[in-house]
C-alpha cells in the first residue's frame, strides 16, 4: 500500500423499493413492492403512487392512520468496487431512520430516528449484489409496547402523534440519506468555538480541535480559514491533530448578528488530512462554516414530557451529543434548553419539589430531572461551550417567575384570557413563548378541501385543520372583543390575521419599553411562538406552511394611551377625573401628555372623541426618510365608525404608492392567481405620509385590498 486511501463516499438513493409486509398485528397483508427514492416515507411514497389521498386535504388525516399500524420494508441492492473495498474501514452511515427498524445485512436494530447510525461492514459487504434490507416495525405498537416495558408514555416519534398544531400523523421510513463510506482514516470531528471579546466585542478567538477515526495513524492536519470570497486569513500546514488551534484573529474577521442589526459574514475553515506514514497522501474533508460570532437568539426545539429510565436515558445521551455537535457552531444558537414545559408540568401536578438539589432523582416523582439536571448538562459542557438553560421556562420561586429566568406567558389566548392591551402587566425578564392565532393566506386554505363547500370557518374540514382545544371559543373572544367581523371565508381570514398582527405587535411595543437600559433590563427579549407550520392550519405560525412570513422591522415607535381615572371624592362611585398619559417607562420617552383634542370626561356617558394620533421617526432632523412610523387607534376598534378613507393606489412596475385622505388602518393587498412578495403588509395609512410597497411578481395585475372599517362587516 502505497498511500492512504481518500475517503470515498457512495450514496445509496437509488433502486429502492418499498412495501408493507406481514407483522404480528397485520398478518393478512399482501407484499405489493413499489420503486422509491431515499430519503422519503411511507406516506409520501404512497401519495405519489396514488395509494392513498393527500393527508393534509378534507379529513384524509384520518384515511391513513392504518400506516402507523403496520410494518413497512425499504430494500436495495448495490454494488461496491474492489478495490474500494480494500480500504481499511468501510461504514455504512445512516443519517436517520424512522422509527423502529432492523437493518440487514443483518448489522444493527434502530429505535431512535433522531439518531445517526455508523455501522461497520467492512467483513459483509462484497463487490456484487449487496442487499440491504431495512424492516420499519410499527410505531404505534413499538411504542405501546414499550409503555408496557417500561412504564410512562414512549412517544419517540414526537409529534407524529399529534400536538395542537400538527396531524396525528406517525411517519414510517429513512427519512435522511444513506451511504457507504471507504476510507483509512477520517475526521470524525470538527469542533470549533468561536469568542468575541472586547468592549464593540469586536475581537475574536478561534479553537479548533480534531477529532480522527484512528488516533494510530501519524497524520498532520493543513487548516485554512478563508473569507466568503476565499481570500485567506489564517493557514497553518503540519498541525498536531492531538493538539487545539489557537488562533487570536483581532479584528479580522467580524461578527454574525441577526437580520437587521448588522451583517451575517460566514468564514470558511477548511480541514485536510495529510497521512505522514503512508506516502503522504492527502485527504480532505468537506469544508466547515463557521462564524466568528455574537451569539444571539433562541432555544431548542419543544419536546413533549418525557419518561425516564436507563435504556431511554442511554439513546438520549446518544442524540443530545449528535444534536449538540450538529448546532453548536450555528452563529444563531444562543443556548441549549433541557425541554420544553416539564418543569411548569411538574409544578401543576405537585411533583416538582425545589428542596430536592440532590443529583439522585431516578426514584423521585419527577425522574425526567435526571435527564435535565444530569445527563444534558454533562453533555453540553463537555462537547461545546454554549450555555445551557435546564427548561424553557424556568427560574425564580416557580417557571412562571416575571423576574427571573424566561416566562411563556399564555395568559394571552390561553390561561386567564387577558385583553392584549395587558401586555404590559404580562411582561417577564424573557418572555420566550406568547402569541395568538390566525388563519394562514386563502390560497392556503384553498388547499385543504377541493369541496369550496367546505370552505367556510366552521365546517369539518376547516376545524380539523385547527388542532388548538377551545379554538373557537377564543378566536371569537377575541374577535367580538375588538372588531366588528364578518364570517365568509376571505373576511375571517383577513380579521383573524389583522388580530394576531395587532396583538403580536403591541406585545412587541409594549415589552421594548421595558427595556430602559444597563440594570434595568426588566424585559430582555421575547420569541413569538411559533415561526411556521408543518401542515396547512390554522395556529399560532406568523409564516404559514408555504412560509408567506410577517416581519418585525428592527425600529419602531411605541406609543400606549390610558385612561386613567380618579374618583371625585370617597361618596362617589358615578362621577370622576380623568386624564391621559404616557408614562414615562419607554426605552427613550420622547413626549408624554394628553391626547390633543380629546375632551375631559367626567362620567362613563361621555364618549371619548375617536381620535387617532401618527408618529413617524425619520432619519434625521433634516432627513425625510422613515424609519419607522406608528399609529395609536382608539380600541376596541369595534366602537370605530370609518370614514371613506379617500385610499389611492398607484402602481409602477412592482412599486405601489399608497396615499389616503383620512386615516386608514389594517391595509391589506392583494391579486388574484398566485401570490405576490410584498415587501410590507397590514399597513396603517395617514394623510400626507404616502407610503410605497414593493410587489415582486405582480406583473400588471390589478390591486385588491381590505381595511378595517370598509364596509365588508
Amino acid at each position: 500500500m502505497i498511500g492512504a486511501a481518500p475517503l470515498v463516499r457512495f450514496p445509496l438513493k437509488d433502486n429502492w423499493s418499498f412495501s408493507q409486509v406481514p407483522s404480528e398485528h397485520c398478518k393478512d397483508v399482501e407484499e405489493s413492492w413499489s420503486q422509491c427514492e431515499i430519503p422519503t416515507s411511507v406516506h409520501v411514497e404512497l401519495k405519489k403512487l396514488g395509494k392513498i389521498p393527500d393527508p393534509y386535504k378534507d379529513l384524509n388525516e384520518w384515511r391513513v392512520q392504518w400506516i402507523q399500524e403496520g410494518d413497512w420494508v425499504f430494500k436495495t441492492a448495490f454494488d461496491i468496487d474492489d478495490s474500494t473495498l480494500e480500504s481499511r474501514h468501510v461504514d455504512l452511515v445512516f443519517e436517520g431512520l424512522d422509527t423502529y427498524c432492523s437493518i440487514t445485512l443483518e448489522v444493527a436494530i434502530t429505535e431512535n430516528m433522531f439518531l445517526s447510525h455508523r455501522v461497520s461492514v467492512k467483513d459483509i459487504l462484497k463487490a456484487k449484489t449487496n442487499q440491504l434490507i431495512l424492516h420499519f416495525k410499527s410505531p404505534w405498537h413499538g411504542a405501546r409496547q414499550a409503555e408496557e416495558h417500561n412504564g410512562g408514555p414512549m412517544h419517540l416519534s414526537q409529534y407524529g402523534w399529534g400536538w395542537d398544531w400538527g396531524p396525528v400523523m406517525m411517519t414510517v421510513g429513512p427519512w435522511k440519506p444513506i451511504r457507504v463510506e471507504t476510507y483509512d482514516v477520517r475526521l470524525d470531528d470538527i469542533r470549533v468555538d468561536a469568542v468575541l471579546s472586547g468592549s464593540h466585542f469586536d475581537r475574536a478567538k478561534l479553537a479548533t480541535k480534531v477529532t480522527l477515526s484512528d488516533n494510530t495513524q501519524d497524520c498532520s492536519l493543513v487548516i485554512t480559514l478563508l473569507d466568503t470570497d476565499g481570500n485567506v486569513i489564517r493557514a497553518v500546514d503540519g498541525h498536531s491533530p492531538f493538539e487545539t488551534l489557537q488562533w487570536d484573529l483581532g479584528s479580522d474577521v467580524k461578527g454574525w448578528y441577526p437580520r437587521g442589526y448588522g451583517s451575517q459574514p460566514l468564514y470558511q475553515l477548511k480541514v485536510e488530512l495529510k497521512n505522514q506514514g503512508l506516502g503522504g497522501s492527502t485527504r480532505s474533508r468537506e469544508p466547515k462554516y463557521a462564524s466568528c460570532l455574537g451569539r444571539r437568539g433562541v432555544r431548542s426545539e419543544r419536546a413533549v414530557r418525557y419518561p425516564s429510565y436507563p435504556e431511554l436515558n442511554a439513546s438520549i445521551k446518544i442524540e443530545a451529543e449528535q444534536a449538540v455537535t450538529r448546532l453548536r457552531d450555528h452563529p444563531s444558537v444562543v443556548i441549549f434548553a433541557g425541554n420544553n414545559e416539564d418543569y411548569a408540568l411538574a409544578e401543576s401536578i405537585g411533583v416538582m419539589d425545589y428542596t430536592d438539589n440532590s443529583g439522585d432523582y431516578m426514584k423521585s416523582k419527577f425522574p425526567a430531572r435526571h435527564i435535565y439536571e444530569v445527563l444534558l448538562p454533562e453533555v453540553v459542557e463537555r462537547l461545546s461551550n454554549v450555555f445551557y438553560h435546564r427548561s424553557s421556562p424556568y427560574g425564580g420561586k416557580d417557571s412562571s417567575d416575571q423576574t427571573v429566568g424566561d416566562i411563556h406567558q399564555w395568559n394571552v389566548w390561553h390561561g386567564t384570557q387577558e385583553p392584549w392591551a395587558n401586555w404590559d402587566k404580562l411582561a417577564g425578564r424573557f418572555v420566550s413563548e406568547f402569541g395568538m392565532q390566525g388563519y394562514p393566506n386563502l390560497r392556503t386554505v384553498n388547499e385543504w378541501s377541493d369541496d369550496k363547500n367546505q370552505l367556510f370557518p366552521q365546517s369539518r374540514v376547516s376545524v380539523n385543520h385547527n388542532k388548538a382545544d377551545g379554538f373557537e371559543r377564543r378566536l371569537e373572544l377575541y374577535l367580538m372583543e375588538n372588531f366588528r367581523h364578518a364570517f365568509d371565508m376571505p373576511s375571517y381570514i383577513y380579521y383573524t390575521q389583522i388580530m394576531q398582527a395587532e396583538c403580536l405587535g403591541a406585545a412587541y411595543r409594549l415589552w421594548r419599553r421595558n427595556f430602559k437600559g444597563r440594570g434595568r433590563e426588566y424585559t430582555s427579549g421575547a420569541l413569538v411562538w411559533q415561526i411556521n407550520d408543518c401542515w396547512p392550519c390554522v395556529s399560532w405560525a406568523i409564516a404559514d406552511y408555504y412560509l408567506r412570513p410577517k416581519e418585525l422591522k428592527p425600529y419602531t415607535v411605541g406609543m400606549t394611551r390610558k385612561d386613567i381615572k380618579t374618583r371625585r371624592n370617597k361618596t362617589t362611585s358615578a362621577f370622576f377625573d380623568t386624564h391621559e398619559e404616557l408614562p414615562a417607562n419607554a426605552s427613550t420617552e420622547i413626549w408624554t401628555g394628553k391626547v390633543p383634542g380629546q375632551l375631559v370626561r367626567s362620567n362613563d356617558a361621555q364618549v371619548p372623541k375617536p381620535i387617532v394620533v401618527h408618529a413617524r421617526l425619520n432619519l434625521s432632523s433634516e432627513s425625510n426618510i422613515t424609519v419607522a412610523r406608528f399609529s395609536s387607534w382608539p380600541e376596541p376598534y369595534k366602537y370605530l365608525t370609518v370614514p371613506d378613507p379617500g385610499l389611492k393606489v398607484k402602481v409602477q412596475d412592482d412599486n405601489v404608492t399608497l396615499s389616503c385622505e383620512k386615516p386608514l388602518k389594517g391595509l391589506v393587498l392583494d391579486v388574484d392567481g398566485d401570490d405576490c412578495e410584498w415587501s410590507d403588509q397590514a399597513l396603517d395609512l395617514f394623510p400626507d405620509d404616502d407610503q410605497v410597497v414593493q410587489a415582486k411578481g405582480l406583473n400588471g395585475r390589478s390591486i385588491t385590498y381590505r381595511y378595517i372599517g370598509d364596509g365588508s362587516a
